[in-house]
């Protein structure tokens, strides 16, 4: 029995150690859109070509935060 509690600790502590690192990427992840954003920002008031205005908002309908709270 000791030997089963000490393995689901050791399955607890990695599974909250393996979130870590998930929320971690997740950080990162959403600097680097929010970057892309203020080079779209950047681009749109420089009165891109339509053209790569329509690429990168056909790239941003597909960029979307699907995460959902666990409980």
């Amino acid at each position: 029995m000791n030997a089963d509690l000490d393995a689901l600790d050791r399955g607890v502590i990695e599974a909250g150690q393996l979130a870590a690192e998930a929320l971690s990427r997740i950080a990162v992840l959403e600097a680097k859109v929010a970057k892309l954003y203020e080079v779209d920002a950047i681009i749109r008031r420089a009165d891109a070509p339509q053209p790569v205005l329509a690429a990168a908002e056909r790239q941003a309908a597909h960029c979307t935060r699907h995460l959902k709270t666990v409980k």
